[in-house]
């Protein structure tokens, strides 16, 4: 009977953890999140952000232009190590030779401890984009 209720809890967990959609990140307006400026034009800071993202093992769900900016969202599955995270990157130019990249980030399953918070990575994802700039 217990291996029965964990079964029905688990099954649950991945049910509430499935609710948490890219989409809903898109909805968010484009200045919400962690941002950073970087002294490359937007053509080579987009290259290096989905390089910076493939660093850290997060694939690129999506990615379209809106609003003079590049929209990129990436996700990381649910796996052994927790309820998987999903992200939007916002890179839009500032001027010519700078650009502003915004991280919104978060856990698929709030209460997970096991995942970073948002501004832990977004501190570890700007270190991958400067490096991945730097090598460009």
């Amino acid at each position: 009977m217990q291996t029965f209720v964990r079964a029905i809890a688990a099954g649950l967990c991945l049910l509430v953890s499935a609710c948490l959609t890219p989409t809903s990140l898109e909805d968010r307006p484009f200045n919400v999140g962690l941002s950073r400026e970087f002294e490359a034009d937007v053509a080579h800071t987009s290259i290096a952000a989905i390089a910076a993202l493939r660093a850290q093992s997060l694939p690129v769900k999506t990615q379209h232009s809106a609003d003079n900016a590049r929209v990129i969202r990436f996700e990381r599955r649910t796996d052994d190590q927790g309820w998987g995270e999903i992200g939007r990157l916002i890179v839009a130019p500032v001027d010519v030779d700078t650009t502003r990249v915004t991280v919104a980030y978060q856990n698929r399953f709030r209460p997970q401890r096991t995942r970073l918070t948002e501004a832990e990575f977004a501190a570890a994802y700007f270190g991958d984009l400067e490096t991945a700039l730097a090598r460009q």
